[in-house]
């Protein structure tokens, strides 16, 4: 009887070992496929380029989305774009999913801008890149398809002192939530992304502003910021308003990061407008209090725009 029972257990034991094999293989089989991911969510798969050809994810700045893609689309069907402001420099937020539709309010203003190339500047927030000046020839994968990158802007980019780490703009934000919005409404479209430290020095930044000059209407420049942060909400109105002011006046040799999260983002905008002899315009000025509720540790936000004045430029 004891060697029966001993024979028993020893075939559970093997069945046991049989079954854990076979999970085990399909699971490094569908690993070594690149379609499953223990603890996240099946989001980036390869990617067909053609009937007979996939392309890896690796091959583009993949970002962690969620749901944004739902706030875009549901923003856009609520509010069909209309209203057409044309204009070459922009400032808006990056704060999903606080400020989504606020963010989309901005891009209501662009007009037909499809064939243009958005030269999108943020800051490197965790200023963890290595560098003060940060740029990627990797194309964007969003939730509506792939954003390709300009090779020919970020060559010039690379001559003016930018360095290349894709890494950062894999997890960077800033520029993550402006390609899922150009490429929703700009689908043929390109992106310049570009990361600035908090601390970019006075001649990077002006070998930036010599490069981007050069290349004047063919892009559009995009500031990913965000203004006063972890504020109450009366002092963050009050910060939030200094910023807009010293926007309108072309003035920001002030601003600092108690106002805004980016700074150099900011005085490289308003070099570019008065260069270009562009004219400032508020589109609204929020806070994240203004859609969460919440009156402590507050964000800021402002839309603006850079246009010229008609007959004005050629």
């Amino acid at each position: 009887m004891i060697i029966v029972r001993g024979k028993i257990k020893w075939k559970i034991a093997a069945i046991l070992i049989i079954v854990i094999a076979a999970i085990s293989f399909i699971l490094v089989f569908l690993r070594l496929n690149g379609n499953f991911k223990i603890g996240k969510k099946n989001s980036n798969l390869p990617v067909r380029r053609d009937s007979e050809n996939f392309v890896s994810s690796q091959d583009y700045i993949v970002f962690d989305y969620g749901n944004a893609k739902d706030y875009v689309e549901k923003y856009f069907r609520d509010n069909p774009a209309g209203k057409v402001n044309d204009f070459q420099i922009g400032i808006t937020s990056h704060h999903l999913p606080s400020a989504a539709y606020f963010i989309g309010d901005f891009y209501q203003n662009l007009g037909k801008a499809n064939d243009k190339i958005f030269v999108v500047v943020g800051p490197d927030h965790f200023e963890s890149c290595g560098g003060m000046l940060l740029t990627t020839q990797k194309s964007f994968l969003t939730p509506f398809g792939i954003l390709e990158s300009d090779s020919e802007i970020v060559k010039k980019i690379i001559e003016s002192g930018a360095i290349f780490n894709d890494t950062c703009f894999s997890r960077e934000h800033s520029i993550a939530v402006q390609a899922l919005f150009i490429k929703f409404l700009f689908p043929d479209a390109k992106i310049v992304a570009l990361l600035l430290s908090a601390n970019i020095d006075t001649n990077t930044l002006q070998n930036l502003t010599n490069s981007l000059k050069a290349f004047g209407k063919k892009i559009v420049l995009i500031g990913s910021v965000d203004f006063s942060h972890y504020r109450p909400y009366e002092i963050a109105a009050s910060l939030d308003a200094e910023s807009e002011k010293m926007i309108l006046n072309y003035d920001v040799s002030a601003i600092d990061l108690g106002h805004v999260d980016s700074p150099p983002t900011i005085k490289l905008l308003v070099s570019l407008a008065r260069e270009w002899k562009l004219k400032p315009r508020i589109l609204g000025r929020a806070n994240s209090f203004n859609f969460t509720g919440k009156t402590e540790d507050t964000t800021g936000y402002i839309n603006a725009i850079f246009y010229a004045p008609v007959g004005s430029r050629d």
